[in-house]
């Protein structure tokens, strides 16, 4: 930082990640606050951010809101960073607009709006799944979804070798510490505990 300056692109990405690792650590309300602090910051450069940066920065917020119970701040963000997203790179076949169709997949879940999520699910997993491969983290994690979302609808036996297959493959590329790999294995005990497995 002090041989690159503050406003350094290096700089403010490192600065990102740090807000990002701290809501995955649960420090939900200090991301928010550090997190709208950054977005004052960028506000104040010279030359601002491209605009793909700010959705971006836009979507790491929301879900830091979803994190910290605000459903449907979040899901109305997300949408707006999906479309603007969008308009910009003009495709929906793009890796980063499918991950953030993703995350707001996932905040339906939370909201237990899995029809709804499932219509969002199903296409934009068989686009990951072709674009990124079948064993990639964000592939899983959409897998994973999925499978949640079916558990939301009571539908164990669909939703049981999805969770099976995100635990395994994670486990095997991850290691068993890693947080995703957890969360799948989380989804799996559910099922289990719902089935009496």
């Amino acid at each position: 930082k002090l041989s690159l300056g503050q406003y350094h692109p290096m700089v403010l990405g490192i600065e990102r990640t740090i807000i990002v690792l701290y809501r995955r650590l649960g420090h939900y309300k200090q991301s928010k606050e550090m997190l709208l602090t950054f977005i004052e910051k960028l506000k104040s450069l010279p030359m601002p951010p491209p605009p793909d940066q700010w959705i971006i920065v836009n979507q790491t917020l929301a879900l830091t809101e979803e994190c910290l119970g605000n459903y449907e701040i979040a899901k109305v963000s997300m949408t707006n960073n999906v479309q603007q997203m969008i308009s910009l790179v003009r495709s929906t076949d793009h890796p980063q607009i499918l991950t953030m169709i993703d995350d707001y997949v996932h905040v339906l879940i939370s909201m237990k709006e899995f029809n709804q999520a499932l219509e969002q699910c199903l296409p934009c997993l068989t686009k990951m799944e072709g674009m990124m491969g079948i064993d990639r983290e964000c592939t899983l994690l959409g897998r994973y979804h999925l499978g949640m979302i079916y558990v939301g609808l009571k539908n164990y036996d669909q939703a049981l070798p999805l969770l099976k297959n995100c635990f395994d493959v994670g486990l095997s590329k991850y290691g068993e510490n890693h947080p995703s790999v957890l969360l799948f294995m989380y989804g799996l005990s559910l099922v289990y505990e719902k089935q009496d497995l």
